[in-house]
């Protein structure tokens, strides 16, 4: 009895096997034109199918605008049942580099005291080194602003973190190409004293207090739902700092 279950399940696995390497079935596809293909779609990125002729077996790429209005929406319907057809991107497909930057900046005076006011965050710059055009990548990020710097209310056992949350669909990237976008920013105050006053903090006196700072950065670039980019600065935020928390 044992063992014509193992057989039963043996067979079954094969078969499971099987079932997931079978080629999808062929499709015919229609161009604008009116010409007809049978192919087999092995996968897609964005606006472009990767195909293979069933008549010749050669593969190669084809753009969906290249297909009937009428062929557009079943592919695309089909596309839909079929997740698993998304191809995405290896790691080394692109390079991200990043950078605090000054957005803003602004100042006023009230009585004694200059207030200047500034915008602060990251300037991210995502590079495409593939020879092909990337399309569907989205960028996550958080950017992190340490409050009461200066310690006017005392020393915190540990730094207090302010958060702002932001992602930004990216716009497809040319073939070595390069695409720059900013994350969101964090707005700081800084209020000096005028006439020699000075304030009391943990740190001495000073004339100059800032209610936060610009502490560091989270950054996830995804293409689709999958991570293939991943850091932060400083390094400890990842370890110190949990991603979906508020």
């Amino acid at each position: 009895m044992r063992f014509r279950m193992r057989r039963v399940l043996a067979t079954l696995a094969a078969l499971a096997l099987l079932g997931a390497a079978a080629p999808a079935a062929p499709r015919t596809l229609a161009s604008a034109d009116g010409r007809t293909l049978e192919a087999e779609i092995l996968g897609y990125r964005g606006e472009t199918l990767r195909i293979r002729r069933m008549d010749t077996g050669r593969e190669f790429k084809l753009p969906l605008s290249s297909l009937s209005p009428e062929c557009q929406t079943e592919t695309r319907a089909f596309l839909r049942s079929q997740p698993e057809l998304r191809d995405t991107i290896p790691a080394d497909a692109v390079r991200v580099e990043y950078s605090r930057s000054r957005f803003e900046s602004e100042r006023s005076k009230q009585s004694y005291v200059g207030v200047s006011t500034q915008h602060w965050g990251y300037t991210v710059t995502v590079i495409n080194l593939t020879n092909e055009p990337l399309e569907g990548l989205r960028l996550d990020h958080a950017v992190f602003a340490e409050t009461d710097p200066d310690h006017v209310r005392g020393k915190p056992d540990r730094k207090n973190l302010e958060r702002v949350r932001g992602s930004s669909p990216l716009d497809p990237i040319a073939p070595r190409g390069r695409l720059s976008v900013r994350t969101e920013p964090i707005v700081t105050e800084t209020q000096e004293l005028t006439g020699g006053s000075r304030w009391i903090t943990d740190k001495g006196l000073t004339n100059k207090i800032r209610d936060r700072a610009l502490e560091g950065v989270w950054l996830r670039l995804y293409d689709g739902d999958k991570i293939v980019f991943e850091a932060s600065s400083p390094e400890s935020l990842r370890a110190t700092e949990r991603w979906g928390a508020d």
